[in-house]
């Protein structure tokens, strides 16, 4: 039997309809942990504001990963920061980071889960480039069926010329910051 050109269509049609609506039945599965499977994607963000008598602070951070393993995370972090300091001219500054992380569950469920992730990339705040480690823990919390809330703790370390002690000396720069992030899950 030979098949024809809309034969062939029409067979790859029910074909893939058929593996996307076991696919689709799968993840419907309340056991089956759909947000640190293999494959799954996650995209989303945080947005943070803080001030102080001399600071006044706006960070915007969209981010999207990809699970290459179960519990196994590679993702782009950026971060946009825009600093408004009281006796200084404000400044904007940006950074692109990637970060693999580890993500244990932590509940039988897997709705709740502890992650570490070590994130290496360059930030740039309009007159010096440098190099930034940002080590990061916290939590991800699924919330109804694709968000998942993300507490989390870093600690940035910059590392180039303009953390020296003078202008012409590389020195490193350490902080500290509390974040809380949202994103989808897919």
């Amino acid at each position: 039997m030979r098949w024809t050109l809309p034969a062939r269509v029409a067979m790859a049609i029910v074909l893939v309809g058929g593996m996307g609506a076991a696919r689709a039945q799968e993840a419907e599965d309340p056991d089956d942990g759909v947000y640190s499977d293999e494959g799954s994607v996650e995209v989303g963000g945080s947005l943070a504001v803080s001030w102080t008598k001399d600071l006044f602070a706006v960070h915007l951070g969209p981010s999207v990963g990809w699970f290459v393993r179960d519990n196994v995370e590679v993702s782009v972090l950026t971060r946009l920061s825009h600093l408004r300091p009281a006796a200084a001219v404000a400044t904007t500054s940006g950074s692109v980071v990637l970060e693999p992380s580890f993500h244990l569950p932590l509940s039988e469920a897997r709705q709740v889960f502890l992650f570490g992730g070590l994130g290496v990339g360059v930030g740039y705040d309009g007159d010096h480039a440098d190099l930034e480690v940002i080590p990061r823990v916290g939590m991800n919390l699924e919330i109804g069926r694709s968000g998942v809330l993300t507490p989390a703790a870093r600690v940035p370390i910059q590392i180039g010329r303009h953390a020296g002690p003078a202008d012409d000396e590389v020195g490193a720069e350490v902080g500290f910051a509390f974040e809380v992030g949202m994103t989808t899950a897919f």
